[in-house]
């Protein structure tokens, strides 16, 4: 029996629009949320909310409200359309009908405003009321929680003129075409999240001085500080292509009846642990659905009963955005097109929570660890040390806390686990919590005695701390997924938050990073990206046996980023990468991080063959094959990555490198920032202390240097928040008043210096021991010092190009870009032929002699490159060649 839509379905599905369809609702969006705004501000029943918005948070909690309302009407809407609100004509528009819903039977003089039927509209959807207390609305009760009024306090105070309302429905139902409306039937539930991420790049205006209230744009906007940027549709169907389809036939390839399939198939378990508004989830959930629907037999064969058994028992989500998990819940409901069902079942599957930050029964039944406690500040150090010492002796004398109460103690044991991380005492009375806080922590249930106290203080402190940090526990939340011989999710799919933190506005607090390092077993440390927190996390929480997958969207650094070499090892002890995307450029548009998507999968093959693709087309590369072993022992995974950037291979016989005879370092921010005060421009010096080398050294910064050339003196450098044509180092001043002479001396000594982030090897030779390099150029020291022309030619042979390109390509802020630290420096290869090896050392200081616009020089690159490959035993190596010539701009 071949299955079809039911009538109340979209007409059409995610991504079969064009793709500018993405973008239909954002310009709409904040029209509408700006004029509603500005109406309710600049009404005159409205002043004392008026005055308020001077102060900024009260502004941003404003905001936020317009918003709900904005993700309230346009669900509505989208609902309308489709006519899952119970009794509607065919083809009535969905602006006419939802009026057509709030309008009420009564004389115009008498009848209430329009503003407050939708708000008795919105109790409605939120909850079924007594008959005799039923709003007038015509709207069934979803029991939805998007619209529980506890989240618009303001506005549910506000008046609103029914001319103000009118003219944001008419926002909405029009496109930023003229005159073009927006079918609503249309309009699908992608549209909705990406018109409410786009909102999060804004923020209110100020209204002082009699101005109306606008949105504005700002550089760090909730958005970016959240990291939720609109995930492409092309790009979650690929990602289903690569982890979700094969998770399909393998669950299915072993039954044999129709029924077998079917219920292996709603056995599969499905998370997306930052799943925004769903995009995803909608896409997973409808493909699960078509194969259900596949192997069903005919008396199954509904789409909405087969999509409904799907979200019952294999979709979940979780997301810190409250709204977000709402829009969520909303897209799948309208996905699942059954007029006037109810939307309490998803509440169960789509949660809000923080997916780090939660406890696990492990580590509860360890007790709090001692660097949990942290002190806010010194005078509290004493303090601390006492609650450290008792911690230590409840944890050896305490037993495990209550298993048995997913709901009230268990729970509030978990909450105290990671409260104690985030708990710092203030005030009197205030106290650390501690390993027997695990025990005896309250729930946070009113106590049944009215005489006793509603809340104890420990009581009120988890509760607060669990709802700021929005504390997930995975175990408590979905008990049917950790319970089992194989607990855990089949697959886990998203694009979890990018979270950068090196950067203040992004960076996790202290307690935070603490309770992540904790939770992954060391594996993700302070300065770790928040993608790479997620991947550590999430992929725990797959079930524990062949088969089970990850799938997310990463920042290209994943790839090789030095912060998490052991988290890229212990992933492949117990997994493959199967798939690998590359975007190539800046798939996120909004976002300033390249991309890439792996795909993991529980197995134990000793080697792997990952698909490999990049670009918006998905385009395939040359398939790499690796064994587990050989990738696991490396630093990066950034070789999967090289044949996307053209790098040719390059088969190398021997494993000497330059460790065995050269030193390197690229210094700190104390030297960069010691030189402070004592930089002086080379034209300010007087004619004998400009050929005073020694006392006033050239600063050389990474863009100063060239492959075989320096460019001091002929470009413009910026060092220290200021530009400097010939930067040099006053010596003796620093002497007199400054701390690094000893690092001075020991920097001005002859010696190879390396750019960070060329196209190419960039090497200078300070052969006369004069320059000073700037942090963080790469300085390389020969062991001893007839070493050092061997060491330049074989740092800039091409091989060592390719070498540092196939290892650590993603590296850098340019896809192109080679990023070394000193340490990889030393991890290239030496040539093996010494008599050539000796003679393309001659051809580098040949080069070195040359300027940079000698017509000379191209020869001469071309000379000392084929010379050096085959010093490292490359016979032809015109490819090799060819290929590092092109990175420089020159012809093969």
């Amino acid at each position: 029996m071949t299955a079809t839509r039911s009538s109340a379905a979209p007409c059409a599905r995610a991504g079969h629009l064009p793709a500018r369809r993405d973008l239909l609702l954002r310009e709409p969006a904040r029209r509408a949320i700006e004029a509603l705004g500005a109406a309710v501000a600049a009404d005159p029943r409205n002043a004392d909310l008026r005055a308020s918005l001077a102060d900024p948070g009260n502004a941003q909690a404003f905001f936020r409200e317009l918003q709900w309302t904005f993700a309230r009407l346009s669900f509505l809407l989208a609902a309308e359309g489709r006519s899952l609100l119970g009794r509607a004509e065919p083809g009535v528009d969905a602006l006419t009908a939802l009026l057509a819903r709030l309008d009420t039977p009564q004389r115009a003089d008498t009848a209430p405003s329009l503003w407050s039927r939708w708000l008795d509209a919105s109790a409605c959807l939120f909850t079924p009321l007594p008959r005799h207390t039923r709003p007038r609305s015509r709207f069934p009760a979803l029991a939805s929680t998007l619209f529980d009024p506890v989240h618009t306090p303001i506005l549910n105070a506000a008046s609103v003129t029914d001319d103000a309302l009118l003219g944001v429905l008419r926002i909405l139902c029009h496109s930023i075409e003229p005159d073009e409306p927006i079918d609503w039937r249309s309009v699908l539930p992608s549209h909705i999240g990406s018109a409410y991420e786009s909102l999060l790049g804004l923020h209110p205006g100020s209204v002082a001085d009699g101005r109306p209230f606008t949105l504005e744009p700002r550089r760090q906007s909730a958005r970016s500080g959240a990291g939720a940027f609109y995930t492409p549709h092309t790009l979650v169907q690929h990602l289903l292509d690569e982890s979700l389809e094969p998770l399909i036939r393998d669950v299915v390839d072993s039954c044999p009846t129709p029924e077998q399939r079917r219920d292996a198939i709603l056995g599969i378990r499905i998370c997306e642990p930052a799943c925004g508004c769903g995009n995803f989830l909608v896409s997973a959930a409808r493909r699960l659905a078509d194969h259900v629907l596949a192997v069903t037999p005919p008396c199954l064969a509904q789409e909405s009963e087969a999509f409904r058994l799907v979200l019952e028992q294999c979709i979940h989500g979780v997301d810190i955005d409250p709204l977000a998990v709402e829009l969520a819940r909303a897209a799948l409901w309208l996905e699942l097109a059954q007029p006037g069902a109810s939307m309490q079942f998803l509440t169960w599957r789509i949660v809000c929570g923080d997916a780090l930050v939660g406890g696990e029964a492990r580590f509860v039944a360890q007790g709090i660890p001692d660097h949990a406690l942290q002190a806010r500040t010194p005078a509290d150090s004493s303090a601390l040390a006492i609650a450290r010492r008792a911690n230590r002796a409840e944890r050896r004398s305490a037993g495990p806390p209550s298993q048995t109460d997913a709901s009230g103690r268990r729970r509030a044991s978990f909450d105290a686990w990671c409260a104690a991380f985030f708990a710092h005492p203030t005030g009197p009375g205030a106290r650390f919590i501690t390993t027997s806080d695990l025990a005896d922590a309250p729930c946070a249930d009113p106590p049944t005695d009215p005489r006793a106290p509603r809340f104890s203080p420990l009581a009120e402190t988890l509760q607060s701390l669990a709802m700021q940090h929005r504390f997930m526990h995975w175990e408590l939340a979905f008990p049917t997924i950790f319970d089992g011989p194989f607990p855990g999710f089949d697959l886990i799919i998203g694009n979890p938050p990018f979270l950068n933190q090196l950067e203040s506005a992004t960076a996790s607090s202290r307690a935070r990073a603490a309770l992540l390092k904790h939770r992954t077993d060391g594996l993700i440390k302070r300065y770790a990206d928040e993608a790479s927190a997620f991947l550590a996390v999430c992929f725990s929480l797959l079930r524990k046996r062949d088969g089970s997958r990850l799938a997310f969207v990463q920042p290209q650094s994943v790839l090789s980023a030095s912060d998490i070499i052991p988290l890229r090892r212990a992933l492949l002890d117990e997994s493959v990468i199967s798939a690998l995307w590359l975007s190539g450029g800046r798939m996120f548009a909004d976002a300033s991080v390249r991309t890439c998507a792996l795909v993991l999968v529980r197995s134990t093959q000793a080697e792997f063959s990952p698909r490999c693709t990049i670009g918006p087309d998905f385009e395939p590369l040359p398939t790499v094959t690796l064994s587990r072993e050989y990738l696991r022992a490396q630093d990066t995974w950034s070789e999967l990555a090289a044949p996307a950037f053209g790098v040719p291979g390059v088969r190398l016989t021997h494993d000497r490198t330059l460790a065995d005879i050269a030193t390197a370092t690229a210094d700190f921010r104390d030297q960069y920032y010691g030189l402070n005060g004592y930089i002086v421009e080379s034209t300010d010096l007087s004619a004998s202390q400009q050929s005073d080398w020694r006392s006033f050294p050239p600063i050389i910064t990474s863009g100063l240097i060239d492959l075989a050339a320096c460019r001091w003196s002929h470009t413009p450098t910026r060092l220290l928040r200021r530009w400097w044509q010939a930067p040099r180092l006053d010596r003796r001043r620093m002497e007199s008043h400054g701390d690094l002479s000893a690092w001075v001396d020991a920097r001005l000594v002859p010696k190879i210096l390396l750019a960070t982030q060329p196209r190419v090897m960039e090497v200078l030779v300070d052969e006369q021991a004069h320059m000073l390099p700037s942090v963080p150029v790469i300085t390389m020291t020969p062991r001893e010092p007839a070493l050092l022309w061997l060491v330049a030619a074989a740092l800039a042979s091409p091989v060592a190009t390719a070498e540092a390109a196939r290892r650590y390509a993603c590296s850098g802020l340019h896809h192109h870009a080679i990023k070394l630290s000193a340490r990889q420096s030393l991890t290239l290869p030496l040539p093996i032929d010494d008599s050539l090896w000796r003679r393309a050392a001659a051809d580098f200081q040949s080069l070195s002699s040359l300027a940079l616009e000698s017509p000379d020089r191209p020869a001469a690159l071309r000379r000392f490159a084929r010379t050096s490959c085959q010093a490292f035993g490359l016979a032809e190596p015109g490819d090799l060649v060819g290929w590092w010539l092109e990175r420089q701009g020159l012809s093969p």
